[in-house]
């Protein structure tokens, strides 16, 4: 079976910055754009403005290509607020990893939006693009606020970082893996005999389940299911194999609990199964 390798650093998946959508109240901006504007003179900030009001200082400005809201981001971030008192950071941990058009507040979302992969700088944003008359955890409400960000990676899509992890994965454990039309990988510790079953057969497995950060989070000996009652990774992978025949599929999330997740799979997660093929049941 597969050697367990744990990452370094394991990825937080698509989780929101956080749960709590800006205001659009626009009332406090006034005097809140006073002092963005004061501290941006006083500290010698180079700064454009996007459409919607976002102040962004470029340190560097990364990549040409720039992520668009289905793109997958994965960036380093703290928050402070313009007196200096830091609120928030990932520094020191893993990184963020979600949709662009899924990050909150929207003041972030639209000043991550002009880096590109690699890139780094300086957001300022007035309450109305940051967490307005409600406050967040650390921030009081109607407060300004600076994010310094690093844009780390932009894929296209969901499937271009599910694509980038699994290979990630198989290049760290140097495994022998080959890819499907589909995007499925799979190894083949041991092939079985002839007999391999059809998507519609019932069979009976013994699997153990794995994130890629190389937590077990499921197994079983002497499964047994119908092969189209499963996730399309199982319902491909496993008439991979004959009878007798042991190996591991690496599953991309849109083969395996897509965006809804299953109990403890976070949604838009891929994974993997240590799979042992024992018996095709008629």
């Amino acid at each position: 079976m597969i050697k367990i390798l744990i990452r370094t650093s394991a990825f937080i998946l698509l989780l929101g910055v956080c749960t709590v959508s800006c205001s659009l109240d626009t009332t406090n901006d006034a005097e809140a754009i006073e002092k963005i504007e004061a501290y941006i003179s006083a500290n010698g900030l180079m700064t454009t403005q996007t459409t919607n009001g976002v102040y962004v200082e470029v340190q560097s400005p990364g990549t040409e290509d720039l992520p668009s809201l289905q793109s997958v981001i994965r960036f380093h971030y703290r928050g402070f607020l313009l007196d200096g008192r830091e609120w928030i950071s990932t520094y020191g941990g893993d990184p963020i990893v979600n949709f662009l058009g899924n990050v909150v507040p929207f003041g972030l979302q639209e000043g991550l939006a002009t880096f590109g992969e690699g890139g780094s700088g300086t957001l300022l944003m007035p309450p109305s693009l940051g967490y307005g008359n409600t406050g967040f955890s650390g921030v009081p409400a109607n407060s300004p606020l600076r994010f310094e960000i690093e844009m780390i990676d932009i894929f296209e899509n969901l499937s271009a970082f599910d694509q980038a992890e699994l290979e990630d994965y198989i290049e760290q454990n140097e495994l022998d893996a080959q890819r499907t039309d589909s995007g499925l990988f799979y190894t083949v510790d041991s092939p079985g005999d002839d007999n391999k079953p059809s998507t519609s057969d019932r069979v009976r497995v013994n699997y153990r389940g794995y994130f890629l950060n190389g937590s077990e989070f499921d197994s079983n000996n002497d499964f047994e299911f119908e092969l189209s009652q499963v996730i399309p990774g199982w319902r491909e992978g496993i008439p991979l194999y004959g009878v007798g025949g042991k190996g591991t599929l690496l599953i991309p999330s849109a083969l395996a609990y897509g965006p809804e997740g299953n109990n403890v799979i976070p949604p838009n997660t891929p994974i993997l199964f240590d799979i042992e093929l024992l018996e095709i049941i008629e």
